[in-house]
């Protein structure tokens, strides 16, 4: 879970068009972060309030820097207000995709951040939905859903090498990590602008969803990209998204 910190906190700073509060006071870029309570998964896993709390303290370590941490169960009527203030959005916590949309407001909020340039990040299962409706709007902001009932994922240990001419990897040394992955995300039809951070590099073998059979799944879906949304869509924003960090 370390690298999607990492990248998380590396993406939240990306964005290079976000305005400041004040013509008189140094640029601070306001990040929200998002967590919610515990869910259903076993403890350790899916640590949605820590996980956000811990990225803040690493991005205050910025004085570019200004990190607010909300939970974020619905109803959340706070939300939309939170994220017209805000110039970046982290999204840890449970069924991601169907919370970003499940609420009119909320959408809505969502894409006017993306159309001023802000940047938004999922994390994991911050990207998920068990149903298909949520898909199209979510890809639409982040550009990738591990979503519907035939969504994928394993775990497993794999070589992670960044990509090392990317601004938000530089630094950063392959290495090797045993987590949940998500692969065969949904996604819309290829960008231009998409930037894959990371490659896994490997073939592991996965069960198939329906028939027990055995299959070979490349986990390059899995990879973390960046995406300059806008070139198919007329949101003009950042998104990313991390499979990892279970």
């Amino acid at each position: 879970m370390r690298l999607c910190f990492r990248l998380a906190v590396l993406f939240a700073i990306l964005p290079a068009t976000m305005p400041a509060w004040a013509d008189d006071t140094p640029v601070r870029h306001r990040v929200l972060l998002l967590g919610q309570k515990p869910d259903s998964h076993p403890a350790t896993t899916h640590e949605y309030m820590a996980g956000v709390r811990l990225l803040g303290l690493l991005l205050e370590r910025s004085s570019g820097i200004q990190t607010v941490v909300a939970q974020a169960d619905s109803p959340w009527e706070a939300g939309p207000e939170m994220l017209d203030g805000a110039d970046a959005a982290i999204v840890f916590l449970s069924e991601g995709a169907k919370w970003v949309t499940e609420d009119a407001n909320r959408l809505a909020a969502f894409q006017r951040l993306a159309k001023r340039g802000g940047g938004l990040t999922c994390l994991h299962w911050g990207m998920g939905t068990r149903e298909s409706k949520p898909i199209a709007e979510f890809t639409s902001l982040f550009g990738a859903c591990h979503g519907g009932p035939d969504r994928k994922y394993k775990f497993a240990t794999l070589a992670v090498k960044p990509m090392e001419t990317h601004p938000v990897t530089a630094g950063i040394t392959p290495f090797e990590v045993r987590d949940e992955f998500y692969y065969a995300l949904k996604q819309p039809a290829p960008t231009p602008h998409c930037s894959k951070l990371r490659s896994t590099g490997l073939t592991r073998r996965s069960r198939g969803p329906a028939n027990g059979q055995i299959a070979a799944a490349r986990l390059a879906s899995a990879d973390f990209t960046t995406t300059k949304t806008g070139s198919c869509r007329s949101i003009a924003g950042w998104s990313c998204r991390e499979s990892s960090g279970h």
